[in-house]
């Protein structure tokens, strides 16, 4: 497997902790809360190990020119290939499962404990991603059920680029009532991301 463009997001996950202010990030209403009622070491805890194998894996492209998380699909190349297109293999293939076996189980705990933890890993994820040429267009959605059945529902993080009005089903995150979520993007990327988001929709 070839793997492309390894940035230094370990080491940027410093200031995404220690560093504050405004952000637009957007997020629905029940993200907000779990975010507002977060304590400060939901940010300072390291990524478990499944993940940050993720995030070390790199970026890279398939049959297709879908960018891919290198450590989801069996083959990748470094380059897309000339004169193809993207399709929405990247939704379905860059869509990864957050654990949270390891966390207190206590449910407005755990909601804040395992959206942190998704929050953080799509941000390293999306900074592993500056130098390639999509990043202005890559994004990450963040969905964590907060139904009585939160803990089979579960928490995912999803990537893909963004092609004109595609895909448009994350326009209304409010629309989402038994999810809290979340949508960061490249702007988001280049910033520090403070425990809490302003609410943007």
């Amino acid at each position: 497997m070839k793997t492309i463009y390894r940035s230094k997001a370990r080491s940027s996950l410093s200031a995404f902790i220690t560093q504050g202010g405004s952000n637009t990030v957007i997020v629905n209403s029940r993200m907000q809360v779990l975010l507002a009622q977060a304590p400060e070491e939901t940010w300072a805890r390291p990524l478990p190990e499944a993940l940050q194998e993720i995030v070390d894996a790199g970026w890279g492209y398939r049959s297709g020119g879908s960018l891919l998380l290198a450590a989801l699909c069996d083959s990748v190349v470094d380059a897309p290939p000339p004169g193809e297109q993207y399709f929405a293999t990247e939704y379905h293939v860059n869509d990864i499962w957050v654990l949270g076996e390891d966390l207190d189980p206590t449910r407005d705990v755990y909601l804040r404990a395992i959206a942190g933890r998704a929050l953080v890993f799509a941000w390293v994820a999306l900074n592993e991603a500056r130098q390639l040429p999509e990043f202005g267009t890559l994004a990450a959605v963040v969905g964590t059920g907060v139904a009585d059945d939160f803990l089979l529902h579960g928490t995912t993080v999803r990537f893909f680029t963004r092609r004109g009005d595609y895909p448009s089903w994350f326009d209304d995150l409010e629309s989402y009532e038994l999810e809290a979520m979340a949508l960061l993007d490249a702007s988001d990327a280049r910033r520090p991301l403070p425990p809490l988001m302003e609410l943007r929709s």
